[in-house]
This record gives structure tokens, C-alpha cells and sequence, in this order.
């Protein structure tokens, strides 16, 4: 038998996803919002609920997913009580259709490909909703990466390879070897990517040379664009509010997982290196994400997700598992004063800290100790 709130009409049932309604209601002033939903929630229906409240203030509203993904998404948004939804994807549009996007009576839905490309038919949106899973690295690069062929450009390929090396295999060129030389390949390659049809592709990617991935291979040379890329094109800089949806992966299956227990061998260099960066530097106070992005060429938005994709978990989330464990070491080995422990593993505050510690080992750290006091004593009479 259904539940009450199955039988009840849309007007009175409350989404899950109305939490992320919620939140984007107190940053409706802000021009870039991050909404993360929990897992398993749907961002198609945070997108309606958000748009919906957005159009209701008189806001043009676009929702931007995957290409693919177009046909999928306004056929799921019909289904909800609120806001129409039109197709905008590929510039084949009905006038009806545009007017009711440009005078805020429909979620407009398009793909990432028809409203950042070089002739964009939907002018940038008031708010657009950024379907953020669906739009990563790889569909940025499909738009925006470069590619100088062997064959096909063979004077600017062996320039090229002077610079940066040949391989015989696929490799991807560490930023010690590819930021010096960024800016010489920047002009080499002015001249080859200026024509009518790559003009715009290049002259978006110039600037974030430096924070490009390169694959050098053995019949081609791959520079793909940063994902911050994104941030400067015209649907994305001319809107009046930008609103990144995500849903968040599962939890780390083991909550008290040392980090030398973690399998680095599928890691990108980026990431091998900031955990070994976090390891190292993990107790000082000042730590932040903003930091460790830079130390390891990337923006601060491409490593969070790049950390937390490869790794199971958020940032901060890793850094708190070092400075726990560090923690516990320090009260079970030591008589360390708990005050100077908090401060030992990062934490200004003991309040902080003691908040902290409970929150991962259910006990509080004074408890543990005790704990562990306890336990060596046996240790000792059995012995």
C-alpha cells in the first residue's frame, strides 16, 4: 500500500531534494553557488525546484547537462508539477519555445556543447544551473582541446617534440617540464590555431596554457584544457548567476582506514602528490585546500573533485582522518597534555579538537586515554 506522502498531491508532498532549495534560498544573492546533494538524491529535480524559484522572481533559467543527456532530462523534468521545460539543444528551436525561456515562463535545457560553443543560439541565462557531474574535464576538452597531429602539421609537431620531448608511448608531462616552456609553445602555436575555424577554441585555451594537462605521444601532442576554463567562457561569465549541482559519492567504506593503507597506484600524479604533500604538512593549522590545489597546479574547484574521485574521500575529510590519527597515537604513546595534542595534530582550539575526536572514535579524547591506560596495565599484569 502506498505511503501518505505517495498518496498525496504534488502541492502538499515536500521533495528530498527541497534541502537544496532551501540552501540556494539564502545564496540568492551570491554569483557563484556550489550545491552538493546527498547521495542518491536527483539534481534533475533540485534543478526544477530551484529553477521554478528562480522564474517565479521573473529569472531566464537554463539547466546545462550533457549533450546526451538533453532528451533524458527535459522528459524528467515534465514529469515534475513545476517549471515547463524546453529543448534548446542544437539551435533548433520553436519561436514559442525560445519566448517562453526569454520571458521566464520555462526552464530552458541544453547541452554543454550548443551554449558554450563559438555561436551560442541562447543568450547567457540569468541563472544557469550547471548539471556538474555530467560536465567534467573530459566534455570541457572535447570542445576545447588542442591537438597537433604528425602528419597533418608536421613543422609545429617537431618544434614541439624540441621543446617538450618525443615518447613512444603515451605520457602526460609533469608541470616541472611542461610550465617553463608553456608560453614558447603559446607562440608557436598562435599562428597554426588562428584560422576562422580554431580561433575561438585557441583563444580561450591560451590563457590557462600553463594549467593544461599535455600528453605527448608518438603521432600527436594533446593539450587539454583546464576545467577552470570553463569560468571564462561568455554563456558562463555573462550569466547572472552561476549554481554548480552535484550529488556526493558514498562515504569511504572504512572510516578509520590509515592513510598508508590507501592504494596510490591508480592515483593521477597530481593527486599521488598532494597526499604525499597532506602527509607531510598535516598538522599545520593554516592547511587548506586552496593551498594544496596550488601546490599541485590545479584549481581549487578541479582538485576537490579530482581528490575526492580518486580517492573515496573529501579533503577535508582526509585531513581530519591524519590529524585523528595522529591524535590517538599521541594519547595512547605519551602523556602529552590533551590541550598540547590538539595543538600538535593542527587545531587551534581545543574545543575544535575535542569536538572532532568524539565525532570519529565516540568517545571523548580524555576518555580514550584513559582507556588506553587501562589497557596497558593489562598488558602488563598478563606479561
Amino acid at each position: 500500500m502506498s505511503s501518505a506522502q505517495d498518496a498525496a498531491p504534488w502541492s502538499l508532498r515536500r521533495l528530498p531534494e527541497e534541502s537544496a532549495l532551501e540552501r540556494y534560498r539564502t545564496l540568492r544573492g551570491e554569483p557563484d553557488v556550489e550545491l552538493e546533494l546527498p547521495e542518491g538524491r536527483n539534481s534533475v529535480a533540485a534543478a526544477s525546484l530551484i529553477g521554478a524559484d528562480a522564474i517565479a522572481r521573473g529569472r531566464s533559467v537554463v539547466y546545462v547537462t550533457s549533450d546526451e543527456l538533453v532528451d533524458q532530462t527535459v522528459k524528467q523534468i515534465a514529469a515534475l508539477p513545476e517549471p515547463a521545460a524546453v529543448n534548446l539543444h542544437r539551435g533548433m528551436n520553436q519561436l514559442r519555445d525560445l519566448v517562453a525561456h526569454h520571458n521566464a515562463q520555462a526552464l530552458g535545457v541544453l547541452g554543454f556543447s550548443t551554449y558554450f560553443s563559438a555561436n551560442p543560439r541562447i543568450d547567457p541565462a540569468d541563472v544557469v544551473l550547471l548539471d556538474t557531474d555530467r560536465i567534467g574535464d573530459g566534455v570541457i576538452g572535447s570542445l576545447f582541446m588542442v591537438r597537433v597531429d604528425r602528419r597533418l602539421q608536421p613543422h609545429a609537431y617537431e618544434q614541439l617534440r624540441e621543446l617538450i620531448g618525443a615518447s613512444a608511448t603515451p605520457r602526460v608531462l609533469e608541470a616541472d617540464g611542461w610550465t617553463p616552456v608553456a608560453a614558447r609553445v603559446g607562440e608557436l602555436l598562435t599562428g597554426l590555431f588562428c584560422g576562422e575555424s580554431t580561433q575561438f577554441v585557441w583563444l580561450r585555451l591560451q590563457p590557462f596554457l600553463g594549467d593544461c594537462q599535455v600528453v605527448v605521444g608518438p603521432d600527436d601532442i594533446e593539450i587539454r584544457p583546464p576545467h577552470e576554463l570553463l569560468h571564462s567562457l561568455p554563456g558562463y561569465r555573462h550569466a547572472g548567476q552561476r549554481v554548480h549541482l552535484s550529488t556526493a559519492p558514498a562515504e569511504a567504506a572504512a572510516a578509520d582506514v590509515d592513510a598508508a593503507e590507501l592504494d596510490l597506484a591508480g592515483l593521477s600524479p597530481s593527486v599521488r602528490y598532494a597526499m604525499d604533500y597532506l602527509r607531510t604538512c598535516f598538522t599545520d593549522p593554516d592547511l587548506t585546500l586552496n593551498r594544496v590545489a596550488s601546490a599541485v597546479y590545479m584549481s581549487r574547484y578541479h582538485f576537490s573533485r579530482s581528490f575526492r574521485e580518486q580517492t573515496g574521500w573529501r579533503f577535508i575529510d582526509f585531513v581530519t582522518m591524519l590529524r585523528m590519527n595522529e591524535a590517538r597515537f599521541l594519547l595512547r604513546e605519551t602523556s602529552t597534555s590533551i590541550t598540547d595534542v590538539a595543538r600538535a595534530v593542527g587545531y587551534r582550539e581545543l574545543s575544535h579538537f575535542q569536538r572532532m575526536f568524539k565525532k570519529r572514535f565516540g568517545m571523548s579524547a580524555s576518555s580514550y586515554r584513559a582507556g588506553a591506560g587501562s589497557a596497558r596495565e593489562r598488558d602488563l599484569q598478563v606479561v
